[in-house]
């Protein structure tokens, strides 16, 4: 099972991206509505799922280095 952890902008599609996957797979999907503020937000607590994989839509990635001025 793939876990899909939507932030609340896109909440809203979550049936439309979860109705494109399975056209296009044989995975089963969860949507995770909990809160969502960021990687480090990861719902843990459904660890009793057993899901192989969780994916996080919509995250900023990672700038290891940033140059301000």
């Amino acid at each position: 099972m793939i876990v899909l952890q939507f932030p609340d902008g896109l909440k809203y599609y979550a049936k439309e991206v979860i109705d494109y996957l399975n056209s296009k797979t044989n995975a089963d999907y969860f949507s995770y509505f909990g809160p969502c503020f960021g990687a480090c937000d990861v719902p843990l607590h459904l660890k009793q799922l057993n899901f192989d994989l969780c994916v996080q839509w919509g995250h900023s990635i990672y700038i290891k280095k940033k140059e301000m001025w």
